[in-house]
Parts: C-alpha cells; sequence; structure tokens
C-alpha cells in the first residue's frame, strides 16, 4: 500500500507548476517568434508529463501509480493554466501592439483570424472590412499589425526605422533570396 498524496502536498506542487509556468512566458516564451517551432513545442508539451510521471516514480518509492498519475496531473494543468493564462494577460494588457485597434480575439491568438478565413477565404476583403472599421493600422494577430498606408513602408523598412525583422538562418536566407533576385530581375 502507497503513501497517499494529500491535499496540501498537491497544492504546492500546483503552485510551483504555475509559477513555473508564468517563469517560463516571461523568460522565454516572451522574447522571439516561436510560431514556426509550434510542433516541436506540442511535441515537447506532450512528452513532458509523461516524463515527469517516471521520474516521479522513480524517486516516491512508497508512492502509488495513481498518487504519482494524480501530481502529474495536477502539475501539467498548473504549468498549463499559468502559462496561458500569462500569455493573453500579456497580449492583452501590455504588449507594444496593445493599443493598435482591432477585434479583440486576434490579440489573442492568431488562430482567430486564420479559421476566420476559413469562412470567407478572402484575406484581402476580410483585411478591407478590418480597415474601414478600424482605420489604417489593424492589429490582425497577436504580434502582427496590417497597415494600409504607404507610409508605412517607410516607417518600417525606412532608414532610421526601429523596427527588427526577425532572426532568420543566414545560409538558408542566401540560398532565397538569389532565387527571388532572379525572379525579379530583367533578364
Amino acid at each position: 500500500m502507497g503513501v497517499h498524496v494529500d491535499v496540501t502536498s498537491l497544492l504546492k506542487t500546483s503552485l510551483v507548476a504555475a509559477v513555473v509556468g508564468v517563469l517560463s512566458h516571461l523568460g522565454y516564451f516572451i522574447r522571439g517568434e516561436h510560431h514556426m517551432q509550434s510542433a516541436r513545442y506540442l511535441a515537447v508539451f506532450l512528452i513532458a508529463p509523461a516524463i515527469l510521471f517516471v521520474t516521479l516514480v522513480r524517486l516516491a518509492d512508497n508512492a502509488s501509480y495513481i498518487d504519482v498519475a494524480k501530481t502529474t496531473a495536477v502539475a501539467t494543468l498548473s504549468y498549463f493554466t499559468a502559462l496561458v493564462t500569462s500569455i493573453l494577460t500579456y497580449r492583452v494588457f501590455f504588449h507594444p501592439l496593445r493599443r493598435f485597434p482591432g477585434p479583440f480575439s486576434y490579440r489573442l491568438s492568431k488562430l482567430v483570424h486564420v479559421a476566420s478565413l476559413v469562412e470567407h477565404s478572402r484575406n484581402f476583403e476580410q483585411a478591407e472590412q478590418l480597415r474601414q472599421k478600424y482605420g489604417d493600422i489593424v492589429r490582425v494577430g497577436p504580434n502582427e499589425l496590417t497597415i494600409f498606408t504607404p507610409e508605412g513602408l517607410e516607417a518600417i523598412s525606412g532608414v532610421g526605422s526601429k523596427c527588427t525583422k526577425a532572426g532568420c538562418d543566414l545560409p538558408t536566407h542566401e540560398k532565397r533570396r538569389k532565387v527571388w533576385d532572379r525572379a525579379f530581375s530583367a533578364k
């Protein structure tokens, strides 16, 4: 008969996991662009609870599998709840783009915009509707603006711009650029 996990232990586990969730957002996920690695993150997030379960089974000699499963479930749920809450709170209240107008749901996730395109499938028409409703600069994702004015290009790409481009793999960029250079040349 194993030692049962008590409520105090589960509360401590929940608190620690929630703090780790918030810290992982503030220390890692808040920086850079992570959408290109979503498959990798999904794999890690699916495998991590299994690793935690196996680790707890090995560390807790007297615990039953059910108690370890409870602890693993509480830790996993607390981590993800805190991580998602931290991300959404940041996107709505603290993100540098928070003052730009746009549909509220677009601030939370790019998936909302993508899902709306499944219905309409004509992004340019939807973009025009957003421009009419919100103006020449519209927030269309958590980290994305659509700019409808020619001055926007100068502000983003012009001399003295404080905008930065996403990091890229330089050899891959050079290879792709050669293809595009040929496509737009006079030859």
